[in-house]
């Protein structure tokens, strides 16, 4: 294995690191997403559920 090689072996290695980290990024990214999604649509229904709540007081 010549020198090349290994310049072109590091490269690809650093590549694939920088895409394997892009990736986990993305992936933390839409879980944050998904969970504020997940709370938005909790409050949604408390404030629904507020709503008829007070509806059928008043």
């Amino acid at each position: 294995m010549g020198w090349q090689d290994y310049d072109t072996a590091r490269t690809l290695y650093g590549d694939a690191r920088k895409l394997a980290a892009a990736m986990k990024f993305r992936a933390d990214e839409a879980a944050a997403h998904q969970g504020l999604a997940t709370v938005a649509e909790a409050l949604g229904a408390k404030s629904v559920a507020a709503e008829q709540r007070i509806a059928a007081e008043g």
